[in-house]
């Protein structure tokens, strides 16, 4: 729910700015090859997609990115040091490159549902971060029970 309102902003705003601005190559192919996008440029890339699940998934990565930033400050300011104890962290950062990994395959291979599919690893991985996040580890626990 919260990605479409994302989406209709950056609707509403593009036709506000005067017309839709032609879309990033990326929203033809969400798998090319990029250096790192920050949250902002994926954000700027999704309002210029105009596929729903395209765009929603580059919603998805810059939220998830900056999720991961936020765990990764908050531990740090629990040890005052960069922390070794950083298991979630990277527990979410392999999970989701490996999802990644496996819908650029499917995609390659003419699965047009790996987008939908994507979005929905991260909406899970999302979850399940925000419940660290909230040191609710019980049941963070057992939301990645369920993604298993």
């Amino acid at each position: 729910m919260r990605l479409m309102g994302l989406t209709l902003f950056g609707v509403m705003l593009t036709f506000s700015l005067g017309g839709i601005a032609a879309e990033h190559p990326a929203c033809t192919n969400p798998f090319l090859k990029q250096t790192v996008v920050t949250p902002g440029e994926s954000r700027g890339i999704a309002i210029s997609c105009t596929e729903e699940e395209i765009s929603s998934l580059f919603y998805n990565r810059a939220y998830h990115q900056e999720l991961l930033e936020n765990f990764r400050s908050m531990a740090m300011l629990e040890s005052y040091t960069e922390t070794d104890d950083m298991m979630h962290y990277e527990a979410q950062r392999i999970y989701i490159g490996l999802a990644e990994a496996f819908a650029r395959s499917a995609w390659n291979n003419g699965n047009l549902k790996a987008v939908s599919a994507l979005n929905e690893q991260y909406d899970q991985a999302i979850a399940v971060g925000e419940l660290q996040i909230r040191r609710n580890e019980v049941l963070a626990r057992q939301e990645w029970l369920l993604i298993r």
